[in-house]
């Protein structure tokens, strides 16, 4: 049991924990982990596994939103500690996975709920696959980065290149995936319009209250 709410005793527990769900799937999904690593692979990915009959509920792939909660909710808790001077304490930790868990519940039910008003189920499960794998790739790299900030190897400037960093990843796999599926986006070019606004940038706005309302 962790002694004192106020130590880095859970931080050394969350980064075992994270570590323990990469080798699981590293052990018992040894290809497609691998696949998933590898950036100059992506197209290869996308096609063998986002047309699989439920890969989006797979268990690999609920590994991976575990390992993801936990990673981005230790960097939203970083920003937090910047931002707004919140202390790196457990019960911090577990209101960013509350804020980051919320945010990825009202993403995912706003998605349904468009795709079934529009009848673009298909499209919306294709982008919804290929954000989530991108989302998955960029914890992947974002986790060496926050455990280096969070045990005092870098400064506050290390904070803002892994901002950065995560900024890049970011805004380079949206331009991936304008590319990748160019043709079914300007197909659609309303429902992706709807998309943006709904599925990204009111979520984030959403996301910045919740950090605010729980500092």
């Amino acid at each position: 049991m962790i002694r004192n709410l106020e130590t880095h005793d859970w931080l050394m527990i969350t980064s075992i924990f994270l570590m323990l769900l990469l080798v699981i799937m590293r052990f018992f999904y040894e290809t497609r982990f691998s696949k998933l690593l590898s950036l100059t692979n992506m197209s290869a990915y996308f096609i063998e596994y986002k047309n699989r009959k439920n890969s989006f509920f797979s268990l690999f792939n609920a590994l991976l939103l575990l390992f993801m909660l936990g990673v981005f909710s230790l960097f939203i808790l970083i920003m937090q500690t910047y931002f707004f001077k919140t202390k790196l304490t457990l019960i911090n930790y577990l209101n960013s996975i509350e804020i980051f868990s919320l945010f990825v519940v009202g993403r995912y039910l706003i998605g349904k709920i468009l795709s079934y008003i529009f009848e673009v189920n298909k499209i919306q499960g294709i982008l919804s696959f290929v954000k989530f794998t991108y989302l998955s790739i960029i914890a992947l790299y974002l986790l060496p980065l926050s455990f280096l900030y969070v045990y005092g190897f870098f400064n506050v400037y290390f904070l803002w290149f892994t901002i950065s960093v995560f900024l890049i990843f970011l805004l380079f796999f949206y331009i991936k995936i304008l590319i990748t599926n160019q043709k079914l986006i300007f197909s659609n070019l309303f429902y992706f319009i709807l998309y943006l606004c709904a599925l990204e940038i009111v979520p984030l706005i959403y996301l910045y209250k919740l950090m605010i309302l729980k500092v």
